[in-house]
């Protein structure tokens, strides 16, 4: 697969860039604490091919990649290289079950679905199962080559930071010789590693382990140019476009549009069926009342705009139909809209809770003495877990 790429005019020197990624990599093993699913990248149309690990030993090539943006999550210098992409995505946000970028987690900028799961586990105001779906999860992407198929080229590989990440740094740091510098591209080594399937709490998922570095050849730096920035593939919203996903505004938006226009579509009907006679004096009357609405929605959005402006400072996000603590500067127009959509949406909120009861009987026994499933994430042990994928999954189960 042949890549163009663009190469900065100012790029730092071999020396340089080769030293800061050792530093970088060393950093994140000290680091590699953390727990999962992204779908936030934008390959702008590109054929992508992807890694799928195979049940046994697999030898990998991390490769290393050019960073090109100002927008790196661990603020690599536009020029650097760097060997993963390492962000945290929040899932199923919103009516269409988005996934975006955590802007807290990721850049340490504010998140109104983090504040939203802050606020809510502070007032306990609702059940482990949102503040389980308001947590963002934790994945990592990575350049590599597939020893075992070779002519692929380079593939991406997106996992899990907790199952793959962590366990390849704590490997790195804990050789017997200096750190292993793996993705180097002259000193790096070939990583060797075993897959296999584990079914625990009646869910199938890899877990890698029996990790060795492998002497490898020195690679060309031409492969560059072969491999994606992938921080210029990550898709980022600004605060007030995620608290409008999260709410389902846009959503709400248009379904009053589409009843607007069937009350407008009634209207001419009505018109049509009147007589010549009472004409004039119909389309008198339906001017007057027109012109009182107007006057009402004024008066209405004037009302809005004070109550918006007094709240500004203090924003909580509220999802969706379930209001708690204070509205955002757009909450509040569009908390009314959804309200019209309520006893729908109910029913299959209902249903849901139902169906997640019922799985609750086929789950196993927390290692660490908690609820299976319900109680995902939210203790510190839950990090080192070896059930935390399983244990994740059985979580979105009892949420569908």
């Amino acid at each position: 697969m042949t890549k163009s790429t663009k190469k900065s005019a100012k790029r730092p020197s071999k020396e340089a860039r080769r030293e800061a990624m050792k530093k970088r990599t060393q950093e994140n093993a000290k680091n590699r604490e953390g727990g999962n699913w992204s779908r936030a990248l934008d390959f702008k149309g590109e054929e992508v091919k992807f890694f799928k690990p195979k049940k046994g030993k697999n030898k990998i090539d991390i490769l290393p990649y050019t960073v090109k943006t100002k927008h790196h999550p661990q603020g690599v210098e536009a020029g650097f290289e760097d060997y993963v992409l390492d962000i945290f995505v929040h899932t199923k946000v919103g009516p269409k079950e988005g996934s975006y970028i955590c802007p807290k987690r990721t850049f340490g900028k504010p998140c109104p679905i983090c504040e939203e799961h802050d606020h809510l586990k502070k007032e306990g105001e609702t059940d482990d199962d949102e503040l389980r779906d308001l947590a963002p999860k934790h994945r990592v992407f990575y350049n590599l080559i597939d020893l075992k198929n070779e002519d692929e080229g380079v593939q991406l590989w997106e996992v899990s930071h907790f199952l793959f990440e962590k366990e390849l740094l704590e490997e790195a740091e804990a050789s017997e010789e200096e750190f292993v510098a793996f993705a180097d591209l002259e000193e790096g080594r070939t990583i060797q590693f075993r897959a296999s399937e584990v079914s625990k709490g009646g869910y199938n998922f890899m877990e890698y382990k029996s990790f060795a570095f492998l002497d490898r050849d020195e690679i060309d730096e031409d492969i560059l140019d072969e491999t994606y920035s992938l921080d210029e593939y990550m898709i980022i919203v600004s605060y007030d476009e995620l608290h409008a996903a999260f709410i389902g505004e846009d959503e709400a938006d248009e379904d009053e549009d589409d009843d607007d226009e069937d009350d407008d579509e009634e209207e001419v009907k009505t018109k049509k069926k009147s007589s010549k006679k009472s004409k004039k004096v119909v389309e008198d009357e339906d001017e007057d009342d027109e012109d009182e609405d107007e006057d009402d929605e004024d008066d209405e959005d004037e009302d809005e705009d004070d109550d918006d402006d007094e709240d500004e400072e203090d924003d909580i996000p509220v999802k969706q139909k379930k209001p708690t603590g204070k509205s955002s500067k757009k909450g509040n127009k569009t908390i009314a809209k959804e309200e019209k959509k309520s006893s729908k949406k109910s029913s299959k909120k209902a249903s849901s809770k139902k169906s997640s009861k019922k799985s609750k009987k086929k789950y196993p026994d927390c290692p660490n003495d908690h609820k299976y499933g319900k109680d995902c994430d939210e203790h510190d042990d839950c990090t080192d877990c070896e059930l935390w994928d399983p244990c994740a999954d059985a979580k979105d189960e009892m949420n569908e």
